[in-house]
This record gives C-alpha cells, sequence and structure tokens, in this order.
C-alpha cells in the first residue's frame, strides 16, 4: 500500500525497545476515542540518537496524504488507500488484528507494538524505537480525524 502503510507497518515491525506512555485522554474510553472515525497520517518524524527530530510527511507522494487507518471494535483495524491509488493494481484496503497492551499504553498491530502518546477526540500520536548497530532511530507518527 502507500507511503501511511509502510511507515506505520515497517516502523512499528522493526522496533525493539519502547518508550514510556503519556496519557492524553479527553476524559473518555480510549477504545471510544480510538474506534470513533478515521485516522489520517498528518506528521512522521525520525530521530536518531540525540539529534533533533526530522519531518517526512512532505516526502510524501499527493496521492499517499489521503490514506487512512480505521480502528474497528471487532479487533481489526483496516489500512485504506483513500480515494487516490497510488498504482491502480493495488488493493484499496485490508484489515490486520490489533489490540490495547499494557494498560491500554500501547498498541499492538499485528504482533507489533507502539506506544500511544496522546489519544483524544482529534489526535493518535504514536512512538517506536529501532535500536540498530548501537544506533537509536526514534519514530513519531500523528494521526488526526
Amino acid at each position: 500500500m502507500k507511503m501511511i502503510v509502510r511507515t506505520t507497518c515497517i516502523a512499528i515491525a522493526s522496533m525493539s525497545i519502547f518508550s514510556s506512555c503519556k496519557k492524553d485522554d479527553d476524559n473518555g474510553n480510549r477504545l471510544e476515542l480510538l474506534t470513533t472515525g478515521s485516522w489520517k497520517l498528518v506528521s512522521t518524524q525520525e530521530k536518531v540518537n540525540n539529534g533533533a527530530w526530522v519531518e517526512y510527511i512532505d516526502d510524501y507522494e499527493d496521492c499517499s496524504l489521503d490514506d487512512y487507518l480505521k480502528f474497528n471494535t471487532n479487533s481489526l483495524v483496516e489500512f485504506n488507500a483513500g480515494p487516490t491509488l497510488c498504482d491502480p493494481s493495488e488493493d484499496q484496503s485490508y484489515t490486520v488484528p490489533w489490540s490495547f497492551e499494557d494498560g491500554q499504553s500501547k498498541i499492538n498491530i499485528e504482533g507489533d507494538l507502539a506506544n500511544i502518546e496522546t489519544l483524544n477526540s482529534n489526535t493518535l500520536t504514536v512512538t517506536f524505537i529501532e535500536v540498530d548497530g548501537g544506533v537509536t532511530y526514534y519514530y513519531k507518527d500523528v494521526f488526526n480525524h
């Protein structure tokens, strides 16, 4: 699927250490907050070791910017390519299992964990960390309704 799926799935799949979580709810039920509406990627950042955060959303193709995620109460998350497909042969959407972990402070998508830094009625922010060859890579994806 397009860049959103690549960023979310590859980054989550490649992480090996997780940072702590900061809850930022609208005093709502986390399941309800996550499963109400669809989530569109608005920011994707990376930081290497103690360096500065670098934004990569401008590197995405326009056809990737309309992709979205839809978390369902049946424990499946839909990855949807949105109205504009980058490749006419790509699937419009597919689903994979998801669940909350660690007191709903982390999200598990098909066996891969990410920290939930922010979850409220407008914003979902997830972070993940990867250590490779002594270098620590930090990733942060921000989604809005």
